[in-house]
């Protein structure tokens, strides 16, 4: 039997470079933290879509993880501020995470090692795409 494969759409393994980038959402979850028992994560499937001139990242993926903690509520404005372009400062204001889809921002992207020496590209600021 024969299999039939595909490898064009497969991105490297490395993670993005490090640098400034526009990305655009392309999925959103909202998972169970791993590192704390009854909180929840926002994750976002970011996707890079410019500037051009980074031909060598365009398209690659990156995955955030926010957390939804009420101590972390800051970042979850500043990412909010950022895809929207509108203010996240009131009470009780409502949002259907799946309204962040083709949102853009810009994002700078800088490399963590983890416990496994494996390195991952983490987005370390937020900022309106339009900046």
């Amino acid at each position: 039997m024969a299999l039939e494969l595909s490898f064009g759409d497969v991105q490297p393994n490395e993670p993005v470079p490090e640098g400034i980038y526009i990305v655009s959402v392309d999925d959103v979850a909202i998972e169970d933290s791993k590192a704390t028992q009854g909180n929840k994560n926002l994750v976002l499937t970011l996707r890079v879509v410019g500037p051009d001139d980074v031909e060598e990242a365009l398209g690659r993926k990156i995955k955030e993880i926010i957390s939804l903690a009420h101590a972390a509520r800051w970042k979850v404005q500043l990412v909010l501020e950022a895809l929207t372009g509108m203010e996240w400062r009131g009470d009780d204001m409502k949002l259907d995470p799946r309204d962040l889809i083709n949102l853009t921002a810009k994002v700078v992207v800088f490399h963590n090692e983890g416990k496994d020496g494996r390195v991952f590209a983490n987005v370390k600021s937020w900022h309106p795409a339009n900046s």
